[in-house]
This record gives C-alpha cells, sequence and structure tokens, in this order.
C-alpha cells in the first residue's frame, strides 16, 4: 500500500513557519527511521512582481539573506504573458544543515501572502524514511520503497509525503495503523491519494494503481 502526495503537496495543519517545521519534525521521530536527513536545504526568494503580496519589498530579505548566506544566484523565476515579454526573477540560496535554524527564522518574517499571490519565499528540505510504529517505535517490515517527504516552508507551509507501508491490501490491520499514525501527521490524509502498490513482473520495481476510496471511510 501507498500514500500518494499531489505534485503541488498538501497544506500542513500549522500554518506558523516554525510550528509547522517543528510538527514535521516530530513525526519523523516519533513515527519514522530516517535514512538520508537534509545535508542541506533550499532558500528562495522572489524579487517583486504582478502576484506579489501588496507591499511586498524583495531587497531587505535579499539583503537579509546575503548577509547569512553569501551571495544567491538571480536567475528567471517564471515567464508569463509571452507576447509582453514579461518576466519575474528570483535569488536562490543552497543552504548547508548548518543554516537550516536560521533560514526557516528569516522565512518566519516574510509578510502573509494570499491565495492569489505567489508566496515570495521559500524554503525547502527533503528525506527519506522507513515508518514505525508509534506505540512501540519498533520498525514495521522493510517491504517496498522507501518513504520520503518534500517540505516546503513559506507563509502557507505544505509538503509532499510519500509513504509506502508494507500491508498489501486496505483491510483492518492496515486501517488500524492509520489511526495510530495519523495524529502525528502534519497533514490530513487525503482517501483518493491511497494506492496499491504492486511488484512489477520483474522484480524490479512497483506499479501503484489507485483504490476505491470508499474502501477508507473510517479515516
Amino acid at each position: 500500500m501507498a500514500y500518494e502526495p499531489p505534485d503541488w503537496g498538501q497544506p500542513l495543519r500549522l500554518k506558523e513557519v516554525r510550528q509547522a517545521y517543528v510538527a514535521v519534525c516530530g513525526f519523523l521521530d516519533r513515527c519514522t527511521s530516517v535514512s538520508e536527513a537534509p545535508k542541506g536545504g533550499s532558500l528562495t526568494i522572489h524579487e517583486r512582481g504582478r502576484f506579489s503580496p501588496p507591499n511586498y519589498h524583495h531587497e531587505p530579505f535579499v539583503a537579509a539573506a546575503t548577509a547569512a548566506f553569501g551571495s544567491g544566484d538571480r536567475q528567471l523565476g517564471v515567464q508569463m504573458f509571452p507576447d509582453t515579454g514579461y518576466t519575474e526573477y528570483k535569488h536562490e540560496w543552497r543552504i548547508p544543515s548548518t543554516g537550516i535554524e536560521r533560514a526557516i527564522d528569516l522565512v518566519a518574517t516574510c509578510p502573509r501572502s494570499g491565495p492569489e499571490d505567489v508566496p515570495p519565499m521559500s524554503f525547502s528540505l527533503a528525506w527519506r524514511f522507513r515508518l514505525r510504529d508509534p506505540r512501540t517505535g519498533e520498525a514495521l517490515p522493510s517491504i517496498g520503497p522507501e518513504s520520503w517527504l518534500h517540505l516546503s516552508l513559506t507563509t502557507s507551509p505544505s509538503a509532499g509525503f510519500d509513504l509506502n507501508f508494507p500491508f498489501e491490501r486496505p483491510d483492518a490491520q492496515f486501517l488500524e495503523y492509520l489511526h495510530l499514525l495519523r495524529p502525528h501527521l502534519p497533514i490530513r490524509l487525503a482517501k483518493s491519494r491511497f494506492r496499491h502498490l504492486t511488484p512489477t513482473g520483474d522484480g524490479t520495481s512497483y506499479v501503484r494503481r489507485k483504490i476505491e476510496a470508499g474502501l477508507f471511510d473510517g479515516l
């Protein structure tokens, strides 16, 4: 069984940047065995554009990031309306593990963005892990590929949780485990995102197939 995230991830339950990061770390500590922790992250600051929050000015944030991490890489962020030649730019930094906390603090100072705005600043981190039983701390059987998580910290934090479970079907045992896991997850599980995880004929990889969402009505 697997849980497949949307391409754009899912909103985190907690919206404040620092609280969202702590919640993700709490889930990883309680419910997983991490095999690959972030050696660093990617910090992005967008220059002011048509879809920036009101009264947003990027220069102070670029200056603060430059003071903390050195010069960033200015590059094309998005090109819209090709007939007008309109473009927007962004600045990016590769942040080492020693700078993660400082980068999170910087993102937390960014102005709140609305639903139609492009979040002006983001910090991305990624992990790979195996799931554990949150009651006992015991690792679940190592079957299938590892799970992974991509976290995007903005003024509207989101994450892509790609979870692989060592269960063949959505039976009572699987649903019991989900009930144990759900309180610790910083996202709301979407019933439509569960998949069957089936080995390919040569046994070298897996194929995901959709499952009837009604099987998860107990969630």
